[in-house]
């Protein structure tokens, strides 16, 4: 008992979530004088209380069903760890019983085990549990004075619910708002089915210590959602569940090329094909329809056309993002990209004493698109004393950064040309 309330006491802030309802497929016992693996036999679920017990069978072995749908409450953390609470009525009888709960998964964590049975005391007591040669059942050792109808209420942690989180985004014919779905996918490969299950997503990770008694590293995560359904889980079997729809969210956007870096270099008269991205950012707020962070995951995003012939964008990762920040998604990163296209051309290069040098440059942008394109040419400096000396239009310092930008317009079915000379001065490797 001392034990048991210890563990009780350490696990006591995870197990937070625990439902009322619910119970194991079958319960069997029977009194005998001395608890073993090989002989346990029934005790009676309890499905209407004290007065509504059922005649015990004269079968060895049977089970007796509840008129109460069984229930399972889960806790899903993103590394895979599981914790499960159960509760169920039983009929027990005066002496010593195995009480046999089938439907256990086989990647139970025993250390984790906490049952607490109403009124464990003198006359009432759990003396001891352990997991069927079959893996899949549970025995409880409980001793008792007289006969009780008790609930159980087990909770334990396990492996085996692996759950992943993807996106779709489509964007509106003006590409001014976007509609995001957020999907789970769930696999249970437990060893068993979950039956009308409440489950929990939580983005953080939870796991058990060495010594078996505490909950430990329970991650990063804010994400906490709990599905406005029960439903059924089936081994083996995999579950896409939606957990987000939002209609109508206010983007901004810009389509970037970046320059600089190795270019920097003596590029000895190649041409350069620059890869154009579009980055599209949105904040995770209610006036977007959204209401909890958002967890990390894959984003499939589509260009809605007024012809009804809408194209991928491209694909990208949401990080995971709390409540009132924004999400900023890199797409498209090609050689084209919705028939902008840009080549950098270094056309000269002069190398001075020590780490010094000047070059001059040509932005070439070409767009085959449909529609007018505003490019942001970002152009990031190493660390080092630089000048712009020359340049054919204005351009503005990224603040406590070392980096500057263009903003380069391109009507469509044209090309332009930005056109800058550098002076660097004292280049730190």
């Amino acid at each position: 008992m001392i034990r048991l309330h210890k563990r009780l006491n350490s696990l006591s802030f995870v197990f937070f979530w625990i439902f009322v309802i619910g119970g194991f497929d079958a319960v069997m016992a029977k009194p005998e004088s001395s608890p073993s693996k090989a002989s346990a036999s029934s005790v009676h679920k309890d499905a209407e209380g004290a007065g509504s017990k059922k005649e015990e069978s004269s079968h060895k072995g049977s089970d007796s069903s509840s008129k109460t749908p069984s229930q399972v409450n889960l806790t899903l953390y993103r590394n895979g760890t599981s914790i499960a609470t159960k509760k169920v009525h039983y009929t027990i009888k005066s002496g010593r019983h195995s009480v046999v709960c089938e439907g256990v998964p086989k990647t139970i964590n025993m250390q984790s085990l906490v049952p607490l049975l109403d009124g464990v005391g003198q006359n009432l007591q759990i003396l001891g549990q352990w997991i069927g040669d079959d893996a899949t059942n549970l025995y409880l050792d409980i001793s008792s004075t007289h006969d009780h109808v008790k609930p159980l209420t087990l909770m334990f942690m396990f492996s085996g619910l692996e759950w992943d989180v993807s996106y779709s985004g489509v964007l509106s014919s003006d590409q001014a708002t976007l509609s995001l779905i957020g999907t789970i996918e769930l696999t249970n490969q437990s060893g068993v089915d979950f039956k009308q299950a409440q489950v929990l997503f939580k983005g953080g990770e939870a796991e058990l210590a060495n010594d078996g008694t505490s909950v430990m590293n329970q991650g990063k995560g804010d994400f906490s959602y709990l599905l406005p359904r029960v439903v059924t889980l089936m081994e083996g079997k995999k579950q896409l569940l939606n957990f987000l729809q939002s209609k109508a969210i206010n983007l901004r956007q810009e389509t970037i090329v970046q320059v600089g870096g190795d270019s920097l270099a003596d590029q000895k008269n190649q041409m350069q094909q620059v890869p154009v991205q579009r980055v599209v950012e949105f904040k995770n707020d209610e006036e977007a329809g959204l209401h909890f962070s958002l967890p990390e995951g894959k984003i499939a995003l589509y260009q809605e056309r007024t012809n009804g012939l809408n194209e991928l964008l491209g694909t990208s990762t949401l990080k995971e993002t709390p409540m009132g920040k924004s999400v900023s998604l890199r797409i498209g990163a090609g050689q084209e990209h919705f028939g902008l296209s840009c080549v950098l051309d270094q056309f000269e290069y002069k190398k001075h004493s020590g780490n010094n040098s000047e070059s001059a440059y040509r932005v070439i942008l070409s767009n085959k698109g449909d529609s007018d394109a505003d490019v942001k040419v970002l152009l990031n400096f190493p660390q080092c004393d630089w000048d712009v000396t020359r340049t054919s239009q204005r351009y503005e310092k990224v603040e406590g950064s070392n980096q500057i930008y263009w903003i380069i317009s391109v009507p469509k079915g044209q090309t332009v040309e930005l056109k800058y000379r550098l002076k660097l001065d004292n280049v730190r490797s």
